[in-house]
């Protein structure tokens, strides 16, 4: 139980993990409206998991992987034009460290299940211990189907323990939220039981300051 409670991984604004755990074969809902920083905040989650040397798996389904790598870059580097030296740099010590999904449909939405087989590969081969997915909202999962959605979830958390990673999934809330309004874990999109089996659910707001 004890080594079972000390294997998890942090985040870089929790590096010793004193708020926010994520321990193998889970998995993590990232919330919040439009343009609050999820992205972002994933891309540094990402820099922070490689430097500590675990092998990230970046399913970005809103940008190119040639996009996903320079924008990881250009975090990683603290600068939004690098130099030729820098990315190169990144590009050799993420060699073996990040993976990125190349499989974007002509039309319609990504097929789950075909990302959650490539999360298991990963981990299998190439020791995969976090993947992230960006967002729910380009997944083939209809957004008003409630049972696709709890099979959804199902097959999420199936994954996840298969594969003993961390699955990181980005889901919108339902509807923007009112100025000054607390959001909590019914304003996720999806099924209920997505932010009910979460390890974590996380609400990420911009200050208004």
């Amino acid at each position: 139980y004890r080594a079972k409670q000390r294997n998890f991984t942090s985040a870089p604004f929790d590096p010793d993990g004193r708020v926010l755990r994520f321990f193998p074969g889970g998995f993590t809902i990232w919330s919040g409206d439009p343009g609050a920083g999820k992205t972002t905040l994933l891309r540094q989650l990402a820099c922070h998991l490689m430097h500590r040397e675990h092998t990230v798996f970046v399913c970005s389904l809103e940008e190119a992987p040639d996009d996903v790598f320079m924008r990881h870059a250009c975090t990683a580097l603290g600068t939004e034009n690098p130099s030729d030296d820098g990315l190169q740099w990144c590009a050799d010590y993420w060699a073996d460290r990040l993976k990125l999904w190349n499989y974007r449909p002509a039309s319609g939405d990504a097929r789950h299940l075909k990302i959650f087989a490539a999360i298991r590969v990963l981990a299998r081969d190439y020791g995969v211990r976090h993947a992230i997915i960006d967002s729910l909202m380009c997944l083939d999962v209809p957004a008003t189907d409630w049972e696709a959605q709890r099979l959804f979830t199902q097959a999420l958390a199936a994954t996840a323990e298969l594969a003993g990673c961390h699955i990181h999934l980005v889901a919108h809330p339902r509807k923007p939220a009112l100025a000054g309004a607390e959001t909590d874990i019914g304003d996720v999109a999806g099924s209920a039981d997505l932010g009910r089996k979460a390890d974590n659910v996380l609400f990420v707001r911009r200050a208004t300051n």
